[in-house]
């Protein structure tokens, strides 16, 4: 397989000229703007906003489901585009209803980064139709993976003083040669500014020196739901680059599925208690911290909706509390500090505002351990 990165980039031009309006606002160059408080610190020491599921965005919701679905979610759309006449119509509905409750963004992956996101969380799945990389949440994506690096790494070149971590949390379908092959088109796409593991320790400065700006976390090939089958290739990754992090021991980040606000918000109580004070336990504090502010829709919350979103359903009715959280988190000056340097997550981060992300700004421009 082979990746230009200069024909990548033209197709970005374009798709950006037609269909994305760029965001500018105060939080979109916010470390360059207290770097003289972050500088000498651990990247692992800060705290960063950063989205979930975060190329699950708009118009870039695809038409074909991903390896990642589950098998009541294939058997409902082979079901129901097996009706004879009707099956079209009846498969179009399917679709739009999936794609409604998969959809977790409104805004490109440039477009979450200006407004101050420094997490990207995305899952892997291959296309064997056309032999292409697609990212996935229950429905792929239209665009191929290198497309949305080569979108992130156009912004990173923008924004000099800025760091990025991309987390591939899990592969789907990825073999040994796919694992490589995807590698490949990693060090093509996102090229000089990724950033070797062994800077976990270094301070912040030192990847903006050396302009290597670009975590990438790799992480690991969970069986295909509908089959069970499970490719592997993930470790040999692991074990043979060193400009990828492996997720283990490097990240610790705690799906609390929960389908209310309200058992949201205490689970998240359960996520920070669990972890350790720095002085307790120094070895798993050296990783990153993830809260995962985020409902999750079951089936039958989506059978009593069929006409809603999932913005409807999750950010739309927790986003208020759990940004409360996350401020409240911020602002118990109590205890260790280094146990509020958390990626703090979420769905759709703009509603109902920004001003999480500020609280998350004005915590790392206070705190000087």
């Amino acid at each position: 397989m082979h990746f230009s990165i200069d024909k990548i980039k033209d197709k970005v031009k374009d798709k950006l000229g037609r269909n994305d309006v760029p965001v500018v606002n105060d939080y979109e160059n916010w470390m360059g703007g207290i770097m003289e408080k972050i500088g000498g610190k651990r990247i692992i020491d800060i705290a960063m906003p950063g989205t979930h599921d975060s190329a699950m965005h708009g118009d870039n919701m695809g038409h074909s489901l991903g390896l990642d679905a589950e098998k009541p979610v294939i058997d409902i759309w082979t079901r129901l585009t097996s009706v004879p006449i009707a099956g079209q119509i009846a498969g179009n509905v399917t679709t739009d209803i999936i794609k409604r409750w998969s959809q977790t963004q409104s805004h490109s992956l440039p477009n979450q980064l200006s407004l101050g996101m420094r997490y990207l969380d995305l899952r892997v799945c291959w296309h064997a139709a056309d032999q292409s990389f697609r990212l996935t949440h229950t429905v792929m994506t239209k665009t191929r993976v290198e497309e949305e690096l080569a979108e992130v790494r156009a912004w990173v070149e923008a924004h000099p003083n800025e760091v990025v971590i991309i987390d591939f949390q899990h592969f789907y379908g990825l073999g040994e040669a796919e694992h490589q092959a995807f590698h490949a088109m990693l060090t093509q796409t996102l090229g000089p500014h990724l950033a070797p593991r062994s800077l976990i320790s270094s301070p912040i400065r030192d990847y903006i020196a050396a302009n290597t700006r670009i975590i990438v976390l790799y992480g690991d090939d969970p069986p295909i739901p509908s089959t069970g089958e499970r490719p592997q290739g993930a470790d040999a990754i692991k074990a043979q680059y060193e400009d990828v992090w492996p997720r283990e021991g490097r990240i610790d980040s705690l799906w609390v599925n929960e389908r209310t606000s309200e058992g949201l918000v205490t689970a998240l109580d359960g996520v920070v208690n669990r972890r350790p004070a720095a002085a307790d336990d120094p070895v798993n504090n050296d990783r990153f911290w993830v809260l995962q502010g985020v409902m999750t829709a079951a089936a039958d919350d989506i059978k009593a909706r069929p006409d809603h979103t999932l913005k409807e359903f999750g950010a739309e009715s927790c986003n208020g509390a759990v940004q409360a959280k996350f401020r409240q988190l911020l602002t118990d000056d109590s205890g260790d500090a280094r146990r509020r340097a958390w990626i703090m997550i979420v769905d759709f981060p703009d509603i109902p505002n920004l001003d999480w992300v500020k609280d998350i700004i004005m915590w790392n421009e206070r705190n000087s351990f």
